[in-house]
């Protein structure tokens, strides 16, 4: 029921180049990406096939022609590529039905700040069965230690809207240097993930560097595999929960604190086991406030700085960041580990407490 944009990046082999959000909304690694929990990335089930619209060109509407399958995705990096496997009426499709398509050039080298970038896609605001053409140039970088890179993101003053996911971001010669992703939120409180009012939004793409590998894999009928985060294996478990004094607020640190509690800052300490020994885990611990039987808002989060070693067994200090002090009450806990943050522990806490939970 959704929709996105896409480039033709193989037009022999009928290879589209997408966003992950657009064609895999519940790909691996979606959840540390957004911050959310497995069972709430799997609300968006990936399609079994996607239906393709090709526009011949600018101020042309775009047509039903094709169907196709997700063949590499990364949902970290969010970013897919899409093979065209059949026609509108569900046949094979031949070689003849893809020399139609138009085939977009890539350029692999690396775009400054102030270089020119075109954005086309089919953002739904737009109204348009047509695509939309938008201008500007690139306004900075944005680094990502997980990816080892100063350009993991590129931003843009040129207006990126919802639809616009997945489309080009083109050079002045029209080459595809990245992949516009929805504009981002920018909140009053940049470290909140839900709490704090939005000030505005920032356009964004990311590099097609970054998109090589899934490339070369669609092409050369390889499986594709992410290498920016490890997964959970499934026999990891969360034993017991105490309360401790807090680390650094707003992170789960490797190991217990010793520090004594203080006014405000809500911490724990989580018991574990079956973890991937001495290598990163991504883990992520909310804590959402009780109204009754009604979840209210997230009045605290708490994240894996990235790395963060941990060893196989051991013990977790979740320290919480909360927006102004946490009043008297019942909350619920919810502690997930792994490429999704599946979910590891989820429990009602009484705050303060007089005794562990």
């Amino acid at each position: 029921g959704s929709s996105g944009s896409g480039s033709i990046i193989d037009a022999k082999r009928g290879l589209i180049l997408t966003n992950a959000h657009v064609a895999a909304p519940a790909a691996s690694w979606t959840g540390v990406r957004n911050t959310l929990f497995e069972d709430e990335v799997k609300k968006s089930a990936n399609p079994r096939q996607l239906l393709i619209q090709v526009a011949p060109g600018l101020d042309r509407a775009a047509q039903a022609r094709f169907r196709a399958e997700v063949v590499a995705v990364d949902g970290y990096l969010d970013l897919a590529v899409i093979k065209i496997v059949q026609t509108l009426s569900s046949t094979q499709v031949d070689q003849k039905d893809l020399d139609e398509l138009t085939e977009v050039p890539v350029r692999y080298t690396e775009i400054s700040s102030g270089d020119s970038v075109t954005a086309v896609g089919f953002p739904g605001a737009a109204g348009s069965a047509s695509a939309t053409l938008t201008r500007g140039i690139v306004s900075g970088l944005v680094a990502d230690a997980r990816l080892r890179s100063n350009r993991a993101f590129i931003n843009l003053d040129a207006q990126i809207a919802p639809g616009n996911s997945g489309g080009l971001a083109a050079d002045s010669k029209g080459r595809l240097v990245g992949v516009p992703t929805r504009g981002r939120f920018i909140r009053a409180n940049s470290s909140s993930i839900g709490t704090a009012p939005i000030i505005g939004t920032i356009s964004s793409m990311r590099p097609v560097t970054l998109a090589k590998p899934l490339i070369d894999a669609a092409r050369s009928g390889q499986p594709y595999k992410s290498p920016w985060a490890v997964d959970l294996p499934a026999g990891a478990a969360i034993t017991a929960l105490n309360h401790t004094g807090p680390g650094a607020v707003g992170e789960v640190a490797a190991e217990c604190s010793r520090s004594q509690p203080r006014e405000g800052i809500v911490s724990f300490a989580a018991d574990y086991t079956g973890f991937p020994a001495d290598t990163h885990t991504d883990v992520m611990a909310l804590l959402y406030e009780l109204k009754g039987d009604v979840l209210g808002d997230v009045v605290g989060i708490a994240l894996t700085v990235y790395p963060t070693t941990f060893p196989a067994a051991g013990c977790l200090t979740l320290t919480f960041e909360a927006d102004g002090a946490v009043p008297a009450g019942n909350y619920l806990l919810k502690i997930g580990a792994g490429a999704n943050h599946r979910v590891l522990y989820e429990q009602t806490i009484a705050y303060p407490a007089t005794a562990s939970p």
